[in-house]
C-alpha cells in the first residue's frame, strides 16, 4: 500500500517477488532477465502510478547498472517502434530489447530492420521472431551483424495483436570484459 506521493524501493526485487510466490527461474541462477508488469489500483479501479527499475551486475571492482522507466500499455507500440542513437565501436556497444506487453494475451511476431546512421539506408533485416504474451528478448549486439557502427533500428510487428515495447541500451566498453565501466544508457523507443 502506498499513500499519495509515496514511493517504495524494493531492493533485490527478484528475491522479493519469489518471497511473494512468483515463479522466477531457478533460485541458483546467476542472471535474471525479463519483463515485469506492474498495476496500480485503489478500491478495485486502476490508478496512475510510476514504476521504474534499476538493473545491476558486479564488475570492475564495483557494480554497473542501468535505470529505466516502465512504459504504460497505452503508450506502448502497436505496429512499429523506432530506436535511434545506437552505436557499436571500440568505446561502446548496443543491445536492443523487445517485450510483448500481452494486453490481448496473443503472441506477436516481429522483425528488426537496421539502418546505417551515416547514410540513412537500410543495412538489413533480422529473421522473424515470435514472443508469447509478456515474453522478452534481447539482441546483443544488434548493429555489428549488419556491418553498422552508428545506426538506428525499426521493430516491425508482422503478426499478432498485442502491443509491445522496444528499447536500446548503449553500454560503456566494446565488450563486457573490456575494462570499461559497463554502465548503460537507456534509449526509449519512438512510434512516430
Amino acid at each position: 500500500t502506498l499513500a499519495p506521493g509515496q514511493q517504495k524501493i524494493i531492493p533485490n526485487a527478484i528475491a522479493y517477488l519469489r518471497g511473494k510466490g512468483a515463479a522466477i527461474g531457478p533460485a541458483d541462477a546467476a542472471l535474471y532477465a525479463g519483463a515485469l508488469q506492474v498495476t496500480f489500483s485503489a478500491l478495485g479501479a486502476t490508478q496512475a502510478g510510476f514504476a521504474g527499475a534499476r538493473t545491476a551486475a558486479p564488475g570492475g571492482g564495483g557494480q554497473y547498472g542501468l535505470f529505466y522507466p516502465a512504459v504504460g500499455a497505452s503508450k506502448s507500440a502497436t505496429t512499429e517502434a523506432w530506436i535511434f542513437g545506437l552505436q557499436q565501436n571500440s568505446s561502446v556497444r548496443t543491445n536492443l530489447a523487445i517485450a510483448n506487453v500481452g494486453d490481448t494475451s496473443s503472441s506477436i511476431s516481429f522483425r528488426v530492420d537496421v539502418y546505417n546512421g551515416d547514410t540513412g539506408q537500410l543495412a538489413g533485416s533480422s529473421i522473424e521472431y515470435t514472443l508469447a504474451a509478456k515474453e522478452w528478448i534481447q539482441f546483443s549486439p544488434i548493429l555489428s551483424p549488419f556491418g553498422v557502427t552508428n545506426g538506428f533500428a525499426r521493430v516491425v510487428r508482422t503478426s499478432g495483436s498485442s502491443r509491445f515495447v522496444a528499447y536500446g541500451v548503449v553500454n560503456d566498453g566494446a565488450s563486457s570484459g573490456s575494462g570499461a565501466t559497463n554502465d548503460g544508457s537507456y534509449i526509449a523507443f519512438s512510434n512516430q
